[in-house]
């Protein structure tokens, strides 16, 4: 280094929605923040908070949303919460605690439910609990827990049943233990350990729940700092027991539960020294609380950084990294690994900085997932016996971000995808060069041909805009917020023609909205919380021509509501009385019903289901007696909800429900007892639910149900051995399922009908970063397309028809290079709608039609279980054209609807929906369904002017028998066209 390319030092790495932020240093901002999706063109600086060469120190803090909550100092206002959307526009100081140059000084201390907590200062209140919703009105104090300006200083411990555990200070009690909710009656001191003015937490750093229990340090005056538990009761709070008799401190810290026991570190003294720090286990009593292993008799070993990956537990001691099973035998230095001074899991890995030689020399990036054939030197980049020290190992959308010493450049950011050919310089910083963002559009979505989506300009902040896939066509919708700050919409529903969405308009807080692409036509629809107050609506799901979602209200509290996009919306069921409910979450459409989680009622969060009534707004189950049963996706197999879900003697393992308590099932205990198979991305395909699932013998793989425990099983183990696969983005396609998986040769796309034999590699995407594939979308029967996160020239644009030579990047783009959340691919008007890059005008508004399709929309709807479905073939001039359906109840009378595309849809019976215009009406042709898979074709016109034409289908069924049963398929979106 000859000082003109200094180091920019990386440090503070955090991940927020797509992209991930950390703190760097240019001689000419001074210590600033930056992003990145792991990309060259995606890492830059965010903004010069503090303008010129002086740093502003950012320190980020939580995610909320896709937002990054972060503490920053400038000139004028000292330290104070920042948020950023990752954009210069996006980002702006929340609020000045302190007026002023002085400074509040915030720092993260953890999140119940939805619920952030933050440790402030001001001149009245002194350092005390605070909350944040992400805005300025949201911000405010929980409790004074000193009372005045001395400092309360809650500093957390760990959370326990609803509440964060930590120690805090009054004058009464000194340091003691205290539990909170986030709300002022829910801050409460648990017990006063050491009565009077002594404190008996001064030096507690950690804790941990197990068993029912929180398990942390404290010193109770006569016994030294010791190993206590509490149940959240004065009379519950005990000491477990006294590791080192007498005054001395055991000081038992870095807590982690494994293997059904409490793993920490703690100090023994002996009479030839006077302290032997080594690893403990615990079963929560004092006879089962004992030293686990003495690494080291002369000096103790100090075991730091406990982590657990799969069936063991890894930790620093002594220069190297350790392995343990669960015995004593079996702890052991982990081999091939010689020394090792940092540890880090992401994902099923371990990343390190580590070295084959034991001298603690040549430290160097190394990976590992647990496996001694899975451990290996990612790459040596300072080749040699010296040493990159490679630190803060974080997941990016590209790869995974790192700081580390390169010869020329200094300490600056790395990228790495885990192989030594994916890991490189990923920016030098003080040497960087700026790229042009472009305006940045986000947040697609189609609403019945008119796509809305989010994009800053540079001039309104990030607003609303709507495209008809013209340049003409595309345009601002209103400026919600106006002036430069953006009105931080998300999610983005569509209903019918409109959408629905949260947004702040800077006078009445983050509240619901709605558009149909005009001006007139976009209003504030529903304000939860009067005034600047943030009501926060979230978790939107349009079923039955309503958007439901969740929202807090000064009446309610946070309740499942629904609107019809109109006016106004209307509280569905309070399921938990009063302001302490918490939810509605992951809204699913399962037959002619709704299912979501809610947390409420004093049962944790459990599955839910609805009609769109208060009658029909129930419990399923309590499944987890204990507390919330983890339920993280939820999908429809005729009717039936599919989930995981975690009991306390199954672990989280696949589930089913038909909406009732004794109909709500585990389907199979994939890993017998205790432990989980942690199902996940599921879907449905041929009848069998399809879904990812882990075991010790094959890692994470592909797995099949028919909804019973025999029909519960393996598919195929599609990485040979322990290594996962980690199947994903399983997509329907062709009456298969789609899906990305990783394999010995890296990701690739593979393909399955719910059998071994059905189950295929399809092509292998080759040179791409981290996860691989970050979205993929059906366009009809057509094709694939998908995203990928490749090594040049980074976020692209892919395309598949189901074969390895039909895999393909799209073109022209530059080199199919897409822009802003690679995530975000719509279908609309017979288009693929994205944000591309082309390298010379940044991300913005792109579209590309691929030639005929026959795209499905909306959903179906039946008085009975299992939804009447229809899609078809493209529709190419002079070509057979084949309507293909599923009827659940065949030996019925049908309509098949031919229209042009509607602008609106018309609510039938029970919330069906007709989704073809009647007044273009080109064809209704009764037909009789005799089974339950049935089709109806012709051959299309040859008629050139009807090439680009765009209709709309639907089939309408009646029962043959009184009352009619009406029964609506969802639509179709038809292009038409000459190839």
């Amino acid at each position: 280094m000859d000082g003109t390319n200094p180091s920019s030092k990386p440090e503070s790495f955090f991940r927020a929605g797509a992209y991930t932020y950390f703190a760097a240093t240019h001689r000419l901002t001074g210590k600033e923040l930056y992003r990145t999706l792991g990309l060259p063109a995606s890492t830059q600086l965010v903004l010069d908070v503090r303008p010129g060469t002086g740093s502003s120190l950012p320190q980020p803090l939580v995610a909320i949303g896709g937002l990054l909550l972060f503490a920053a100092t400038d000139d004028t206002h000292g330290r104070e919460l920042w948020i950023t959307d990752g954009s210069p526009t996006g980002t702006k100081r929340l609020i000045d605690i302190e007026p002023g140059p002085a400074s509040s000084n915030p720092t993260y201390l953890g999140t119940i439910g939805s619920t952030i907590l933050l440790s402030i200062s001001d001149a009245t209140h002194g350092r005390e609990l605070w909350t944040t919703d992400g805005t300025a009105a949201g911000t405010m104090l929980v409790k004074d827990i000193a009372n005045g300006t001395l400092d309360g200083d809650f500093r957390p411990l760990s959370s326990l049943g609803g509440y964060l555990y930590g120690f805090a200070n009054t004058a009464a009690t000194g340091r003691e233990l205290w539990r909170t909710d986030g709300t002022a009656a829910g801050t409460t001191l648990v017990k006063d350990i050491v009565p009077g003015t002594n404190g008996s937490m001064p030096f507690a750093t950690s804790g941990a729940a197990y068993a029912g229990k929180l398990y942390f340090a404290a010193d109770d005056g006569t016994r030294g700092s010791e190993l206590w538990s509490t149940d959240g009761t004065a009379a519950g709070t005990t000491i477990v027991k006294d590791l080192w008799p007498g005054a001395s401190s055991g000081s038992p810290g870095s807590f982690v539960v494994f293997n059904n026991r409490l793993f920490f570190v703690a100090t023994e003294g002996f009479a030839a020294r006077l302290t032997d720090v080594e690893l403990w286990v615990s079963d929560g009593t004092a006879a089962g609380t004992m030293e686990f292993v003495d690494l080291d008799v002369n000096f103790g070993s100090s075991p730091r950084s406990l982590t657990v990956l799969g069936n063991r537990l890894f930790f620093l001691a002594l220069g190297k990294l350790y392995a343990c099973d669960g015995t004593t035998a079996g702890t052991q230095p982990f081999a091939p690994i010689g020394s090792a001074q940092s540890i880090q899991r992401i994902g099923s890995d371990l990343w390190l900085q580590a070295s084959a030689s034991t001298s603690l020399g040549d430290l160097e990036p190394w990976i590992t997932d647990g496996t001694a054939l899975g451990t290996r030197l990612v790459k040596d980049l300072i080749p040699g016996p010296g040493s990159s020290s490679p630190v803060s190992f974080t997941s990016a959308a590209g790869g995974i971000v790192f700081s580390a010493l390169d010869a020329t450049s200094g300490i600056e950011l790395f990228v790495s995808d885990g192989t030594a050919a994916g890991t490189k310089l990923l920016a030098d910083i003080d040497d960087g060069s700026s790229h042009n963002q472009g305006s940045d559009p986000d947040h697609f979505v189609d609403a019945l041909g008119k796509t809305f989506f989010t994009a800053d300009d540079g001039v309104h902040g990030r607003e609303l805009w709507v495209t008809d896939q013209t340049a003409a066509g595309t345009r601002l919708v209103l400026d919600v917020r106006p002036g430069s700050e953006s009105s931080e919409i998300a999610d983005l529903t569509a209903l019918d023609g409109i959408v629905v969405f949260n947004a702040n308009d800077g006078v009445h807080g983050k509240e619901l909205w709605r558009s149909d692409g005009t001006s007139a036509g976009t209003y504030l629809l529903f304000e939860g919380q009067p005034g600047s107050t943030n009501g926060w609506p979230t978790e939107m799901f349009a079923f039955g021509g309503h958007v439901y979602f969740g929202i807090d209200t000064k009446a309610y509290g946070r309740e499942l509501f629904r609107t019809d996009g109109v006016a106004g919306a209307t509280l569905v069921k309070e399921i938990s009385p009063g302001l302490g409910g918490s939810g509605p979450r992951r809204l699913t459409q399962v037959g002619s019903r709704l299912f979501f989680t809610y947390d409420g009622a004093g049962i944790g969060e459990e599955l839910y289901v609805t009609d769109g009534t208060a009658q029909g707004t129930n419990l399923t189950k309590d499944i987890n007696p204990t507390g919330g049963s983890a339920i993280s996706e939820i999908v429809d197999l005729d009717g039936v909800a599919y989930f995981a879900a975690y009991e306390p003697t199954t672990g989280l393992e696949l589930w089913r429900s038909d909406g009732t308590p004794a109909g709500t099932t585990l389907v199979k205990d994939l890993v017998a007892g205790t432990g989980s198979s942690s199902a996940n991305s599921l879907a449905v395909v041929a009848g069998r639910v399809v879904f990812a699932a882990y075991d010790n013998a094959t890692g994470r793989e592909l797995y099949a149900s028919d909804g019973t425990a025999a029909g519960t099983g393996l598919i195929r183990d599609l990485y040979n051995g322990t290594i996962s696969s980690t199947p994903r983005l399983m997509t329907p396609f062709r009456d298969r399922l789609y899906f990305s998986a990783s394999t010995s040769s890296g990701f690739a796309i593979h393909v399955t009908d719910g059998t071994a034999l059905g189950t295929q590699r399809v092509a292998t995407i080759p040179g791409v970063y981290g996860e691989g594939l970050y979205s993929m979308i059906a366009f009809g029967d057509r094709a694939l397309y998908f995203s990928a996160i490749e090594v040049q020239p980074g976020p692209t644009l892919w395309t598949s028809d189901g074969t390895a030579n039909g895999t393909m990047r799209v073109a022209p783009l530059n080199a199919g290079r897409l822009g802003g959340d690679t995530s975000w691919l719509t279908i609309s008007r017979g288009a693929l709608v994205f944000a591309g890059d082309d390298g010379r005008r940044g991300s913005e508004v792109w579209s590309l039609v691929p030639g005929a399709s026959s795209v499905p929309f909306g959903y179906g709807c039946t008085m009975q279980n299992g939804l009447p479905t229809l899609h078809a073939n493209d529709p190419v001039l002079g070509k057979p054209y084949i309507l293909r359906g599923n009827e659940p109840s065949p030996n019925t009378l049908a309509l098949l609807c031919l229209s042009g595309p509607p602008s609106a849809t018309l609510p039938l019976v029970r919330d069906c929906r007709l989704l073809v215009d009647l007044p273009t009406l080109v064809m209704a042709q009764p037909f009789f369904i005799q089974n339950s898979n049935w089709q109806l074709g012709w051959t299309s016109p040859t008629t050139p002017s009807l090439a680009g034409v765009h209709l709309s289908a639907q089939v309408l069924s009646f029962g043959t028998q009184f009352p009619l049963d009406l029964r609506v398929t969802n639509g179709l979106a038809i292009r038409i066209d000459t190839q």
